[in-house]
């Protein structure tokens, strides 16, 4: 079948239904998606910030030459990853009951005591 258009998301129209009325519906249906869709991906916050604060980011934001939006993503970004960086790691207590070092074993090289603990396993 040959067809007047197509579009994606829209199904195409054929020629011979092809009237002004169903390619006006075809464009309409075609905008209503790209604007759902922008809705979808692009949302929009609001945020409350001090107003010396708003005209800090906007001086420097001038000053890089850069959308005000991409300095508040910078610096949403480099605090996250500092954050992520900034965990510290914490050792899972994995003790055995005891107490601790055997006298024999005190003040000695760890080469004495790693060999004392594989003798008898082929290290």
């Amino acid at each position: 079948m040959k067809c007047a258009a197509y579009f994606i998301g829209v199904d195409p129209i054929p020629l011979e239904q092809n009237t002004q009325k169903n390619f006006t519906t075809v464009v309409i249906n075609m905008l209503h998606k790209t604007i759902l869709d922008d809705i979808a991906n692009n949302m929009k916050t609001t945020i409350d910030i001090s107003d010396s604060l708003l005209q800090e980011a906007k001086k420097l934001s001038a000053q890089r030459q850069i959308t005000l939006r991409s300095l508040v993503e910078q610096g949403l970004r480099e605090i996250i990853s500092r954050q992520k960086s900034d965990q510290k790691f914490k050792l899972r207590k994995a003790s055995f009951k005891g107490n601790g070092l055997q006298d024999e074993f005190r003040g000695e090289s760890w080469q004495k005591i790693r060999t004392a603990a594989y003798e008898g396993r082929g290290g």
